[in-house]
């Protein structure tokens, strides 16, 4: 018994060394926040974003910084007709460390037709944007982008952000999570970068990633992502992070899977209240970062999978959109899974390496019959195409 006893002891010392020592290898990337060089924010407007209102057919919302913390900011609008109206900006002030400045907001209603608008703070306003609002006979021919992972570190996307939106035209872009490297001005200032004319002409949703993130106990999401995208402000009965719109035959659901479990279960309730209050007959679209089925292994990702999978197969999911694996796959529905998932990346960190596994976006079409998704390269090669019918 005395030698049993004693085997056991050692197995538990030498587990504990070893998690010791996995703990430390992984400290820094959990928990060491490089400091954030010094910032300065430009007076005139800028890092312009259009996004969804509170109404994602009818409704837009602008965002746009400036150095000024001014109490007379707006946009001014030239709708279809020819009018032009003015719509006054909320601010909200920024300051940390690093630097300081000022977000600033509007929301207007739209219809069918083509908008030019420039923002302005105090006397200064911005270059003239344009963007379009579809149709309401289009609405039965749906397209967006879906790309995961921008986060980049080495080289530009905007030549390759240009072109898929001429290449395509999207009515607007989901992005799946860790749109920056992590929660520093110069990583925001590159996302504006990547996406110049793109994010100021077409709508983007963008989902919570890890890199979204401080690092910290809890973690905490940095306030200019929300300041970037305030249409999640919208909802004050939404848990932090989630959001939900319809968009023609698709109805859409935003997940922050950067959370722990009892958050998670808290997103899957309201999900479910969500569903319940939707139409028949609709597309069930998720987005979310961290993908329930991991490529990586089938313990990867456990809290997203047991919060979320149930629900998911309940309420009829048809497609859920993902990340964060720094690879390229696509699952069709199997032994406990009714839907099909997606993950992508466009970021030049690969996890796997496998050279395939590239920079890779999809291109959605929903009609009210059908979901076609397609998958290409950052060369625009494609590399897998997948027809649902409904």
């Amino acid at each position: 018994m005395a030698r049993r006893k004693y085997i056991w002891m050692a197995i538990v010392a030498a587990v504990a060394v070893l998690l010791a020592f996995w703990v430390h290898s992984r400290w820094d990337a959990w928990f060491t926040m490089p400091p954030e060089p010094e910032f300065v924010f430009p007076e005139m407007p800028d890092n312009v974003q259009l996004t969804f209102g509170i109404d994602a057919e009818r409704s837009r919302m602008v965002t746009w910084q400036s150095g000024l913390a001014a109490d007379s900011a707006g946009l001014a609008l030239v709708c279809p007709n020819g009018d032009t109206v003015r719509y006054e900006a909320v601010r909200h002030d920024f300051q940390n460390c690093s630097g300081r400045g000022s977000y600033y907001n509007t929301q207007f209603v739209v219809g069918a037709g083509d908008y030019r608008y420039r923002v302005s703070v105090d006397t200064l306003a911005s270059e003239w944007y344009s963007f379009s609002v579809a149709p309401p006979h289009s609405r039965n021919a749906l397209r967006f982008i879906v790309i995961g992972d921008v986060q980049n570190v080495q080289d530009t996307l905007n030549d390759v952000v240009r072109k898929i939106q001429r290449d395509f035209s999207p009515q607007f872009w989901l992005q799946a999570g860790d749109l920056i490297e992590r929660p520093h001005m110069q990583w925001w200032n590159r996302y504006f970068a990547d996406f110049d004319s793109v994010a100021q002409s077409v709508p983007v949703v963008a989902a919570l990633g890890n890199h979204d993130f401080h690092k910290s106990l809890p973690r905490k999401v940095d306030e200019r992502f929300f300041y970037t995208f305030p249409f999640y402000g919208l909802c004050p009965d939404c848990p932090e992070g989630t959001a939900h719109f319809d968009v023609g035959d698709a109805s859409f659901y935003i997940f922050n899977t950067t959370r722990n479990f009892f958050s998670l279960m808290e997103q899957r309730r309201w999900f479910l209240r969500e569903v319940s209050r939707g139409g028949e007959g609709q597309w069930r679209i998720v987005l979310l970062h961290h993908p329930p089925f991991s490529s990586k292994s089938r313990f990867n990702n456990l809290p997203t999978k047991w919060a979320f999978v149930p629900a998911f197969n309940a309420s009829g999911v048809d497609v859920v959109f993902s990340a964060h694996e720094h690879t390229c796959e696509r699952r069709n529905p199997s032994e406990g899974m009714d839907f099909y998932q997606f993950i992508s990346h466009f970021s030049p960190k690969n996890y796997t390496g496998n050279p395939s596994d590239g920079r890779h976006f999809h291109v959605v079409d929903v009609t009210d019959s059908f979901m076609e998704v397609r998958t290409y390269t950052d060369m625009f090669e494609m590399t897998d195409s997948l027809r649902i019918e409904k």
